[in-house]
This record gives C-alpha cells, structure tokens and sequence, in this order.
C-alpha cells in the first residue's frame, strides 16, 4: 500500500512539474487544461489513499497494542489471583491473629498513628479517600526501604533510574496496561500535546531504549527504578 502510494505522488509530482514547465514556457499563456484535469483527479486519488493509510495504521496499532507480554510457560492461567502460585518462599511466617483492638494485633495503620507517623484525617481532608500524610519517622522509614532495596539491587547489577513523571500520549500508549488508559490516568495538557502521569517506573523504563539498536554483547540491561 505505501508503496502504490509513493508511486502515485510521483505521478502527481511530475503532473505539477510539467504545468510549471508549460506555464513558464508560454510565459503563463497555456491553460494547462488537461494537466489540470490530471492533477486534480491526481489529488482526490491521494486524498483517499491518505485516508485508507490511516484507518489501516489504526487498525494495525491497536491490533499491536492488543498483544501482552510474553511470560514464561509454566505461569498459570487464571481469572484473577486466586490461581496463583507461590514460586519461592523464605522462613515462616508469624501467625499473628489482627483484631485492631489489643497491643500486637494492631492493623499497621493503627500503629504508625500511634507512632506519630502518619496523618490520614489530613490527608483525606485534602486528598480524598486513601489520602494521607507520611510525617516524622514514617517518612524517615519511607526513604530507609527505598535505598535499601535500591542498595541491594544495584549490588546485584542493576542500574538505578529515577525516570520523569509524564509521558507524552503516544509513548504512553505504547508501554500502559490498560486498554482506555486516556480515561484512567491522569494527564496535563501542553501546546505540543498531552502528557500522562506515570503510574509505575516500569512504564517510562520501558520506553528507555525505544527506537534504539541493542546489539547482544550488550545484554543482559538491567535497570531499577
């Protein structure tokens, strides 16, 4: 199709060049009539195909944005996480029984209140539901996890990325789990364009080497965000 389509620019193209010729020629005297009549037949014709390239683009498009990732065969197929499986395990787990009412069988929500580390009224007053405020060693806490696992990772090779927070429109469309992703994240708009909010590292990391080359004695890329 994109091949029929050049095709027939050039045919266009050398229409326009053979009135331009004419007209310089008769110094603006010929009318051109039938390379008028070629050329517009020309136009319509592009016009279409230009219209037929893009509905068969956004059918390829979303035909590829259909396709999941690829996952290892002994993964299991099931509806939701009810069919999963646990992989690996390490030491025991406590059995502790949570009642929110007795010391040691707090909800871990309870406890950060109570350490001072957290403020849900607030967070909700100004957030909404699920809002709140990490303060104090919540914080401290917060950031502690984070260097650890980054710590252990980039010993284990891994290269540590902190990405930007939005995406433009079409990178995010090719990298989303979501299929109405436009309705689902947030977005800003900007003279160029949209740009959505990141909801994972992964999405923008993903698109870190987009349109690139990686030869083999370059892999195995690691990356931690």
């Amino acid at each position: 199709m994109q091949k029929r389509f050049r095709s027939d620019h050039r045919v266009y193209y050398q229409i326009q060049k053979e009135i331009t010729q004419k007209k310089k020629a008769s110094k603006g005297k010929d009318p051109c009539t039938e390379e008028l009549v070629r050329k517009a037949e020309g136009e319509k014709k592009i016009q279409e195909q230009e219209k037929l390239v893009a509905e068969v683009a956004k059918s390829r498009d979303a035909a590829v944005h259909s396709i999941g990732n690829i996952i290892l065969p002994d993964v299991p197929v099931g509806n939701d996480e009810d069919n999963n499986e646990v992989y690996k395990k390490w030491g025991q787990p406590r059995q502790i029984l949570v009642d929110g009412k007795t010391p040691g069988h707090l909800y871990h929500h309870q406890i950060m209140y109570m350490l001072g580390a957290m403020d849900q009224e607030r967070g909700i007053n100004i957030v909404g539901h699920r809002g709140y405020f990490l303060r104090g060693v919540g914080v401290l806490l917060n950031m502690a996890l984070i260097n650890y696992g980054m710590s252990l990772l980039v010993k284990k090779g891994y290269t540590a990325l902190q990405p930007p927070f939005f995406m433009k429109k079409d990178i995010m469309a090719e990298t989303a789990e979501l299929g109405d992703f436009d309705e689902q994240l947030y977005k800003v708009r900007e003279n160029d364009g949209e740009y959505y909010l990141i909801a994972t590292s992964e999405q923008p990391i993903s698109a870190y080497h987009r349109k690139e080359w990686i030869d083999e004695d370059q892999l195995p890329l690691r990356y931690a965000g």
